[in-house]
């Protein structure tokens, strides 16, 4: 934070300086200009930096059970795509659902899944035929760092990490959750 802040001391500085630089004279203007315009740079990367500081902060210690919604909506696996389109994604706005068979998770069905399928072959597939199977699924357990749960986020571009204990869903973590 410290570093921080002297960088945006720093950046403020040289984009006071560059300005009064520029209106020195007609010759100065472009080189004025362009101290200050290093100063911008310097003060937007010493506020990213903060921003990570404090953010690094604030989920020290946390672990997915903090953060997890445990009201994970369930998907029928013998449901077909287009019930699955009508009654579960136009529905609740939600990007990831579980399928689930007697409480057995079986596997994540996003839009891109459902994508994969013609629409027009939507109503004889069933869930199960188009999900992502759960063998092949980054998921979490309910100790996992909140650091490492971000990481899986970001490293398979996806915006909820199920979380696993024992084969059951225990519930997701959403981007939108951490960002809160």
């Amino acid at each position: 934070r410290v570093a921080a802040r002297i960088g945006q001391l720093i950046g403020y500085g040289m984009i006071l300086f560059g300005i009064i630089y520029a209106f020195q004279g007609p010759g100065f203007l472009i080189s004025g200009l362009w101290l200050a315009f290093i100063g911008f740079f310097l003060l937007e990367a010493a506020r990213t930096s903060r921003d990570s500081a404090v953010f690094e902060q604030v989920i020290k210690g946390a672990q997915a059970r903090n953060l997890m919604n445990a009201n994970a909506p369930l998907v029928p696996s013998n449901i077909s795509l287009s019930e699955f389109f009508d009654d579960y994604l136009m529905r609740t706005g939600n990007q990831c659902f579980i399928v689930a068979e007697d409480g057995r998770l079986l596997g994540l069905l996003t839009p891109k899944e459902l994508k994969a399928v013609p629409r027009e072959h939507w109503g004889a597939i069933p869930v199960a035929r188009a999900m992502r199977p759960f063998e092949s699924m980054k998921w979490v357990d309910p100790d996992t760092d909140l650091n490492k749960v971000i990481e899986v986020m970001e490293k398979d571009k996806v915006s909820e990490v199920p979380v696993v204990s024992d084969g059951r869903l225990e519930g997701l973590v959403r981007r939108d959750d951490v960002l809160r």
